[in-house]
């Protein structure tokens, strides 16, 4: 009976551990979405439809790199946040867990009102983990929204930067036209000289000309 007992309660801890495991998967899964959705947006807005130039109807990859700039700015406050918090978690568990020794050592015996006072900051810890599990996830969103931007503005910097070689090259064979052309004029403007002086010189003999009277 009390293996019964003790196999039950053995499940019963396993069952509750999957159960939290699958539910803080599904609300990963739903803070997933909610990013790839807020990711599209904000995207959207302050890039494909704010960030288009009105004279080309295209994006500039100036307003791309800014907007990638803020949103690694904003990750590294963040960052700072949580390593400060932490930090201070840290320190006051070390702190709690000094004071346990030193009881010991001394040979205190721990009362109620050490299990109080333990209650208590062990809930302010868990208020302070918590807090930084928050910012982590708010982390996670800001990388998943940079991941996302990155993956839809990959394609509109390859087609910029495609259209860029084809105007370089299209600008490159113009003048290289015009340099032949300005050769070419050059060449014919000298012929036409030529011409022009052979011309004269024929209809001067011409006008010139006596016919000998015998």
């Amino acid at each position: 009976m009390e293996d019964m007992q003790t196999d039950l309660a053995e499940f019963i801890k396993q069952s509750h551990r999957m159960k939290c495991n699958l539910k803080a998967k599904l609300e990963e899964l739903n803070i997933q979405e909610i990013e790839v959705k807020d990711a599209r947006n904000v995207f959207e807005q302050s890039v494909v439809i704010d960030g288009v130039d009105p004279l080309t109807q295209r994006i500039p990859a100036e307003k791309f790199i800014r907007y990638m700039e803020e949103w690694l700015r904003s990750a590294e406050l963040t960052i700072g946040k949580m390593r400060l918090r932490t930090s201070t978690a840290k320190a006051t568990y070390f702190k709690l867990s000094n004071q346990l020794v030193e009881k010991e050592e001394l040979g205190e015996a721990v009362d109620a009102a050490d299990f109080d006072q333990l209650r208590i900051q062990n809930k302010h810890l868990a208020e302070t983990i918590e807090e930084k599990n928050m910012h982590l996830l708010e982390l996670k969103r800001m990388n998943g929204m940079s991941n996302l931007v990155l993956s839809i503005n990959k394609k509109h910097l390859q087609k910029q930067v495609s259209d860029m070689k084809a105007v370089k090259c299209s600008i490159k064979t113009k003048k290289e036209k015009i340099i032949h052309l300005c050769n070419e004029y050059e060449t014919v403007g000298k012929q036409v000289e030529k011409e022009k002086t052979k011309f004269e010189k024929i209809h001067n003999l011409t006008q010139n000309y006596t016919v000998i009277t015998l």
